[in-house]
């Protein structure tokens, strides 16, 4: 068994954070990490640590100098499921909202290209057919537009 070494910084937490005595912080540490599990190893500053847990504590551990940077308590995060869910709903609720004014927008610029495409078939004029011709590429734009930003949403 690796004998770790806590950093003054890890003995402070200890002290602080759990009531472990610094003359007890290194006993403490080299025991819980015997029986921690091993969860990540991140790299911070160009170094490798290792971020163990045991009983509601992690430990973060300097894994070439076999030192414990520092000891936290993990985070709870059962309280937070709740807040996430009534948030996914919430935004879910405003897309269908976008959503659906998105496609009233389009249903109603389909119904102006056909009004300008019924005037265009009874045109007799090829400038008034050009016209009418470029209004209706317009409102082809905005439709495309308006469809695009529905994909945005969802």
């Amino acid at each position: 068994m690796s004998q770790y070494i806590p950093t003054t910084h890890a003995i402070d937490r200890l002290q602080h954070r759990l009531g472990v005595k610094p003359t007890q912080a290194k006993r403490w540490v080299n025991e819980a990490l015997c029986k921690a599990t091993y969860l990540i190893t991140q790299k911070v500053r160009g170094q490798a640590q290792a971020i163990y847990e045991h009983k509601g504590v992690r430990l973060v551990v300097d894994e070439l100098t076999k030192t414990v940077i520092t000891v936290k308590p993990t985070v709870d995060t059962s309280i937070l499921k709740p807040v996430f869910e009534r948030e996914f709903r919430r935004l879910k609720r405003e897309v269908t909202r976008n959503t659906r004014k998105l496609e009233l927008i389009i249903a109603e610029l389909t119904v102006q290209m056909g009004e300008r495409m019924t005037a265009k078939a009874r045109a007799k004029n090829p400038q008034t057919r050009g016209i009418i011709d470029v209004e209706v590429q317009q409102i082809a734009g905005l439709i495309n537009d308006k469809q695009a930003e529905i994909k945005r949403e969802l």
